[in-house]
This record gives structure tokens, sequence and C-alpha cells, in this order.
């Protein structure tokens, strides 16, 4: 797949994220980490089957969090999310596309907290953003009118839904709107702590 294939106009793979990521999941690679760690998909948690150069011990617990919020194990110098790792041992198979974590806790990676998503559908799911300064999901001050602006935006495109007095109410608009562009996706959001 190269990085300008499309489905309805929005690039499938922006940057190549799924490209790179599935030059790493060889059949040779599978083999190595299945042969290399151990899964239990109750906790999320790896732990090493074989004691490693590193120094680390045979049933210690592997992996590293990355400034990304991602929890990464290295095998053989080749690094793979551990989300995608727990998706092969689950199901025996590397994922198709991205794998989504249902509780946006991007180190919780217990299977039932994971799920195959496409880049979109991983998008949906998405916390408030910190440069939010509404506290809501999807609206935000709109200056010219004073008041508060309702957007959405689904598999590339953006949904305008109206301006609101009330933030809330624009709060609302999204939510609903959320249900039924994102569906299993949705992830409304809860306004920001003021704290």
């Amino acid at each position: 797949m190269t990085t300008n294939q499309t489905i309805d106009g929005v690039p499938r793979d922006p940057g190549g994220i799924l490209e790179k990521r599935k030059a790493k999941e060889t059949p040779a690679n599978k083999a190595l980490v299945l042969a290399s760690l151990s899964y239990d998909s109750l906790t999320g948690e790896f732990r090493w089957k074989t004691a490693r150069k590193n120094g680390r011990e045979s049933g210690s617990v592997a992996g590293c969090l990355h400034h990304s919020g991602y929890l990464l194990i290295s095998v053989d110098r080749i690094k793979f999310p551990c989300q995608r790792l727990a998706w092969l041992f689950h199901t025996g198979d590397w994922p198709k596309g991205h794998v989504d974590h249902i509780n946006m806790d991007k180190s919780d990676n217990r299977i039932c907290n994971l799920r195959e998503a496409t880049h979109s559908q991983n998008a949906f799911n998405t916390p408030i953003p910190p440069s939010n300064t509404s506290g809501f999901k999807g609206v935000s001050w709109y200056g010219r009118a004073q008041k508060y602006r309702s957007q959405i935006t689904a598999y590339g495109k953006r949904h305008y839904l109206g301006l609101f007095d009330d933030p809330c109410l624009a709060h609302e608009a999204y939510k609903a709107a959320s249900i039924k562009l994102h569906g299993e996706f949705s992830s409304p959001g809860t306004p920001a702590s003021t704290s």
C-alpha cells in the first residue's frame, strides 16, 4: 500500500505510519516475538521468556513507556508497540490496521481494551486536546459571532453543527453528531477539569 491511496478522498495511511510498521511485522519477526515474550491478556503485561543480554531476567516485565504514552518493546533491536503485540498474541496474526485503546489509556494493553480500527476511527477516539479552551470536545469560542461554535470531523470532512450561546448546548450538539458519525468509536469527551 502506498501513502497516497484514499478511501472517499481520505488518506488510508497518512504519513505512511502503517506502511513502516508492516515492514517490521514479518513472519520471521512474528516467530521471534512469540518465542521471546509471554502476554497476559487480563493485565496487558508482557514478560520475557528468557534472560536478555541487557541483564533482564527471565520472567521480568518487558517494555518501556515512550514519551507518546505508548508502551514499546524492543526485540532484537526492533521496537514494537505493545498494543500491536497484544493483538498478535490474542489473534495469532499481526493487526491489519491500527489498534485502538477503547478507554484512551495508551498504556492499557488488556485485550478487552483493544480493537482494530482504521486511521479515522482511531482518531475519533481521542480525549479533549490540551489546546482546547472551551473545556468541551468539539466546541470553540467564535469571536466574530461572540458565540460557541460546535463542529466535528469524520472521514476527512468537517461538519459545522451551529453557533450557541452556551458551551454546554454546543457540546450536546457535538455529542449527538459524534454518536451518529463515529458510531462505536464515538468519544464525546467530558468537560475538562478546571483545576
